[in-house]
């Protein structure tokens, strides 16, 4: 491994340890870890079977923006159902449930009946588990009223990692591109799309808007490009770039589990780290023991299971 590398790995594994709840013991004695460790407060006490069940939380964004309606998705780690709760205010006041095709980690909630150019506050939340923002509230904005956009149907199916079985639940991300230098130029706002029980996501590329919101994206029918994305959480992810002249259908695609994407984002990175460490010196029987986080499958959480996510640090879907 290249010295540069090992000394930035050195150093993100101190920065980790420095943030455990619980200071570690000096070399040679016993860790000062109590053999059981509760909730943090203020928490909900959803402990089954000694496996701590509370979701955490992830990717949170927002998606097919419009005048009068947005998307909000969202992942978890742990199966839960999920709504929102928004508002004008941050007081908020109404909630929206998730779409019927969800998954069990994966969260998809469409919101209609909005007024154009108006920012909304939300927050997310999963089984118990609010996140706001760090209490600021997440915020979504929609755009002005523009006349009925054409139909331009992108679809296609992803597949779980098997190759045949429909990913039914996962989130498809549905970003256009400008390739051909004509038209509207960069990127467009983002749109989304969750796959049905027999594995097929859709979206009208021709309802993505710039991402300013003020007019729809101008786009070659042959020539510019659609990223995709499929997020499956617990199941893995996907991704394929394809030009507009073979986006419908656009080719299949099949999940694949990143190693050591405990967050199921989509990429192995601090935040899968820092799930480990959170659960430092827990033991098979300990309240904050998971199965998950225990990569070597020892009954112990420890340095050995830091490091195998360290070493698939950077991977990710796209």
């Amino acid at each position: 491994m290249p010295l540069r590398k090992v000394g930035l790995l050195r150093t993100m594994l101190t920065a980790c340890l420095l943030l455990l709840p619980y200071p570690l013991a000096a070399s040679g004695t016993e860790s000062v870890v109590p053999d059981s460790v509760a909730p943090a407060p203020g928490l909900p006490d959803q402990m089954a079977t000694g496996l701590l069940v509370l979701s955490t939380i992830s990717s949170v964004q927002v998606t097919n923006v419009s005048d009068k309606s947005f998307s909000i998705s969202w992942l978890t780690d742990v199966p839960a159902s999920g709504h929102i709760n928004y508002g004008v205010t941050p007081a908020l006041g109404s909630n929206q449930s998730e779409d019927p095709d969800s998954g069990p980690y994966t969260h998809h909630v469409t919101v209609s009946g909005l007024s154009p150019n108006t920012t909304y506050y939300f927050d997310v939340v999963s089984d118990g588990n609010t996140d706001d923002n760090g209490g600021a509230h997440y915020t979504a904005a929609t755009g002005p009223t523009l006349a009925i956009p054409g139909i331009d149907t992108v679809y296609g199916q992803v597949f779980q990692a098997d190759g045949t079985t429909p990913a039914e639940g996962t989130i498809v991300y549905i970003t256009l591109f400008d390739d051909d230098g004509s038209g509207s130029l960069g990127q467009a706002a983002e749109l989304s799309s969750l796959v049905d029980s027999s594995g097929y996501w859709n979206a009208n590329l021709a309802s993505a808007r710039l991402t300013d919101l003020s007019a729809y994206f101008e786009y070659s029918a042959s020539a510019d490009s659609v990223t995709l994305l499929a997020k499956g959480a617990a199941e893995g992810c996907a991704s394929q770039t394809v030009y507009t002249s073979a986006d419908s259908p656009a080719a299949p695609m099949t999940l694949c589990y990143l190693f050591g994407d405990l967050d199921y984002d989509g990429d192995v990175d601090v935040d899968d780290v820092m799930q480990v460490a959170s659960r430092w010196r827990c033991k098979c029987g300990d309240a904050c023991y998971d199965p998950r986080y225990d990569l070597d499958g020892d009954c112990d959480i420890d340095i050995v299971d830091i490091m195998k996510v360290v070493a698939n640090w950077g991977a990710t879907c796209w």
